[in-house]
């Protein structure tokens, strides 16, 4: 917890993606790669949200565009502790600007 305490003495927030992976195809049950790592548990493509999970920071997912297959892309922002509301105001304020939301993508059959 000491280190990450001394990041958020040099930053505001820390940045992470949502997931490992994008969205995958629905008739796969589970990926069973990332970056040609073969993962054991679909968990692994979540694991991303453990940091912040266990030591009980406040985090917050937040839309960020598609890529360049149309498939969307999230970002987590994680705050210090007991900065829930600094949290919540950034994430109001990013939404504001780029309003990510607002796109949906081209569903597919």
């Amino acid at each position: 917890m000491d280190k990450i305490q001394n990041l958020f003495k040099h930053y505001d927030f820390l940045a992470l993606p949502s997931a490992q992976l994008f969205p995958f195809e629905k008739n796969l049950n589970n990926p069973e790669f990332i970056n040609d790592n073969k993962i054991d548990t679909y968990h692994r493509y979540m694991e991303v949200y453990t940091l912040s999970s266990l030591l009980g920071l406040p985090t917050i997912s937040i839309p960020v565009g598609f890529n360049n297959k149309g498939l969307p892309m999230g970002m987590q922002i994680i705050a210090n502790v007991k900065e829930d509301n600094k949290l919540i105001n950034f994430a109001k304020s990013y939404e504001e600007i780029f309003n990510f939301s607002k796109f949906k993508p081209k569903l597919t059959e």
